[in-house]
């Protein structure tokens, strides 16, 4: 997404792809994610370090490198759970579900979010808290074991309305 905005208003953009999840298979680099954001023009540099939402070594050198290039950079970091605009999007993330839903015809019961950092997560609560549903907000940790998983979104009846978001 970043890549995609970055594109849209102009701006260069520079990712650091870390290694959260094993990747073994030979194309994984120029597959999937990775792929679209050098369509959209990004620089990708794909980082052998596990999973953090801090600011690393290799994001240091990347910023020096914008700046030493006469740049001016602009640091997202991993879930912009330590930005100060981190959750906001998911927000009005809610208010574009609630006008697809008027759309459709229908309400959705819950809404069922995989969580690592919690900006996701929380953005939705807030947004979903207008019309009451912030409580409806499901977060599954994404390090969760499957038996966890199953026994914590077995609390959504199947009748109910529920979309997936990840």
């Amino acid at each position: 997404m970043v890549a995609a905005v970055a594109a849209k208003i102009g701006m260069k953009c520079h990712l650091i792809q870390e290694s959260w999840v094993p990747h073994e298979d030979a194309v994984y680099d120029r597959v999937g994610n990775i792929l679209l954001s050098r369509i959209m023009g990004a620089h990708t540099q794909l980082v052998d370090a596990g999973f953090d939402i801090g600011i690393r070594e290799s994001w240091k050198k990347a910023l020096e490198d914008v700046k030493a290039k006469g740049g001016k950079p602009y640091a997202i970091p991993a879930g912009a759970s330590v930005h100060k605009f981190g959750g906001l999007g998911y927000v009005g993330f809610a208010e574009e579900v609630r006008a697809q839903e008027v759309e459709m015809g229908l309400r959705f019961d819950y809404i069922i979010v995989c969580t690592v950092t919690g900006s996701t997560q929380a953005g939705m609560v807030v947004g979903f808290a207008a019309d009451g549903r912030a409580r409806n907000v499901i977060g599954i940790d994404a390090s969760s074991t499957s038996r966890k998983t199953r026994r914590t979104s077995s609390a959504v009846r199947p009748s109910q309305r529920t979309m997936s978001f990840c």
